[in-house]
């Protein structure tokens, strides 16, 4: 059996009380906020298998060796970080331990092969938080990070080398490990003055990080597509450079022609997101961003019932949400619902 007729056998709520005893033991109601998971395995049930096939094995911890005999451990392998077209290709060999069951097999791969429940946007909007760093704030972070270290340095050619550095477009701070041992010593000695130097250098670089995740995720907002509201975007932008904290969150449409995609969208959020909902923070704001592309645009129908649902939904006074429709530059045939909540300073 391959891993997409594994998956085509069972239906998600199997998979997901399988993850609830073997992955999520501490998550009460893992269904509730199982969302990502759930798209994921609409994809891993609808995609088309491309690959090389091989095998799925998978590795099982000694019940002597977890606080709780009772609860199973698994890890599916060769799963992590490949392409999902691949992955459903492949052979799945039940483990000799007949105990485990088809439900947990599955959950076990979809935990691995997701990189632990990121669908393709999430993961994107991760790996982009993570590598890009070619921002005049990342510049500045570098900056700030050489001249932290200038007092440290005694090898002069090398204190002038750095001093060069902080005064161009430093990509990283040069720094090789014996000198980072080095450092981590001094700081051990540090007085009560330098403690509060390196604090303000620190709380500094904290936000220029910040400023360069926020620079990149507008970056790719404005890339996204368009906005039918004249004059939103800008507005949402200078909301979200002046916010204390942004969170962003997306949904898709995984219908594949087998159910509405605003049906799918309902039930994805009153059952696999309903944790969710609920009035917000007084001092935070929630736009909600309707997605869907020139080939596959909204009907005046799906507009109107994704409207009332989600104002319903999320129960929120007018002031505290808004909901807006825009149109994405990829040709896409799903709606994707993208929900940004803005916190105030």
């Amino acid at each position: 059996m391959t891993v997409q007729e594994l998956f085509k056998s069972l239906s998600f709520d199997e998979i997901a009380a399988a993850l609830q005893h073997t992955h999520f033991r501490d998550v009460k109601k893992f269904i509730s906020q199982s969302a990502e998971y759930k798209m994921a395995y609409d994809q891993f049930c609808h995609i088309v298998p491309d690959g090389d096939g091989g095998e799925v094995t998978f590795d099982l911890a000694l019940p002597e060796a977890l606080e709780n005999s009772k609860v199973k451990a698994i890890v599916a392998n060769n799963v992590e970080g490949q392409c999902w077209e691949n992955i459903l290709q492949k052979e799945v060999i039940r483990p000799e331990d007949n105990n485990v069951t088809e439900a947990e097999m599955a959950g076990s791969i979809l935990w691995g092969a997701t990189f632990y429940g990121f669908t393709p946007h999430s993961q994107e909007r991760c790996f982009g938080d993570f590598f890009n760093d070619d921002s005049p704030f990342a510049t500045q972070a570098y900056r700030l990070g050489i001249r932290e270290m200038l007092p440290y340095i005694t090898d002069k050619e090398e204190r002038r080398e750095l001093k060069k550095l902080s005064k161009g477009n430093p990509d990283g701070v040069p720094c090789n490990s014996e000198t980072i041992r080095y450092l981590w010593e001094r700081r051990k000695h540090f007085n009560r003055s330098k403690r509060k130097r390196e604090y303000r250098m620190s709380k500094r670089q904290d936000e220029l990080w910040e400023m360069n995740r926020i620079y990149h995720y507008v970056e790719r907002l404005c890339k996204f597509g368009n906005i039918e509201t004249a004059g939103f975007l800008v507005s949402l932008i200078k909301q979200i450079y002046h916010a204390e904290s942004v969170n962003d969150f997306m949904l898709e449409s995984f219908a594949y022609g087998e159910n509405d995609r605003v049906g799918y969208l309902k039930e994805l959020l009153d059952k696999y997101a309903c944790e969710m909902n609920g009035p917000a923070n007084s001092d935070s704001k929630l736009t909600i961003i309707i997605w869907s592309s020139e080939s596959f645009p909204l009907n005046s129908d799906e507009r109107k019932q994704l409207h009332e649902f989600l104002m319903k939904f999320f129960a929120l006074p007018a002031t505290s949400i808004q909901i807006v429709s825009g149109v994405t530059q990829a040709e896409n045939p799903e709606i994707q619902i993208q929900f940004i909540s803005i916190k105030n300073k």
